[in-house]
Order: structure tokens, then C-alpha cells, then sequence
């Protein structure tokens, strides 16, 4: 049963991933590139993308489940005048208590912008939120 999946999965290279960090072979099958939909605030996207795998997925650190390995962009969203993508490694107790502080603060803004690195811009966590470590999310320009 094993075998057969691990030998599709190495003629393709590669796979697609939903927003639940699953895979959906029949995207990679057809060539088709995971959608980059752009969500318009970060609230949404903690209800669309992250909501969703806290719940599938309790027991993982990081939003894309991984340890000791980069991350990736896992969704986008509006900030201000630019787009910017929340990453794979962000932790997901900080995601969990900035949606916690949003629900208790609502049309507050639980992010403010970073120092840049790079020449990327970033956003972290406002003080306010509660949260001890600001860049516990990782949120960069894209």
C-alpha cells in the first residue's frame, strides 16, 4: 500500500498542498500550481488557513507541521499597501493567541511592522497582544 503511493509520489517530484497541508495529487498530476489566493486582512486568513489546521493538526509546533527544516509561504494577505505571506515556520500557540486576542479585541490590529531584513519587509507582534516572542510569526513581504 506504502510502495505504491511512495513510487507515485517520486514520478511526480513533487506535490501540491491544500490549505489544510494536505496533499491533492490530482493538482501536481495535471501540472496545476497550488492557488495563491490573496486573503484581505490577516483575520481572515487566521480563520481560512490557520483555523483550519489547528484543527486537523493539534499537535503540530509550527503552522506546516514541520521541525528543523525551512519554511514556505503557506498564504497571503493585505496589510496596508502591500501583500505580505505567513510562513510555515510560524509558531502556532503565538497564531493561536493572536486569534484568541483578536476575538477579545475586535478591529484591533495585532501586527505592526518589523525592521526590514534583507530589504524585506516584515510584520511582527504588537506588544499588546500579550505574546512574549514578536517574531514568533513570521510575516514577510512578498
Amino acid at each position: 500500500m506504502v510502495l505504491p503511493y511512495l513510487r507515485e509520489r517520486s514520478l511526480r517530484g513533487s506535490s501540491t498542498v491544500d490549505e489544510f497541508g494536505m496533499e491533492t495529487p490530482e493538482e501536481t498530476r495535471r501540472g496545476a500550481p497550488p492557488l495563491q489566493a490573496i486573503n484581505p486582512d490577516f483575520a481572515t486568513l487566521l480563520e481560512r488557513v490557520v483555523a483550519p489546521r489547528m484543527d486537523v493538526h493539534p499537535e503540530w509546533e509550527r503552522l506546516d507541521g514541520a521541525y528543523g527544516v525551512p519554511g514556505h509561504e503557506i498564504a497571503r494577505f493585505s496589510y496596508g499597501d502591500g501583500i505580505y505571506a505567513l510562513n510555515g515556520e510560524s509558531r502556532m500557540d503565538a497564531l493561536a493567541a493572536i486569534r484568541k486576542w483578536l476575538q477579545e479585541n475586535p478591529g484591533e490590529d495585532p501586527l505592526m511592522r518589523g525592521k526590514m531584513r534583507k530589504g524585506v519587509g516584515r510584520l511582527v507582534i504588537r506588544p499588546e497582544v500579550g505574546w512574549p516572542k514578536a517574531d514568533a510569526v513570521r510575516i514577510e513581504s512578498v
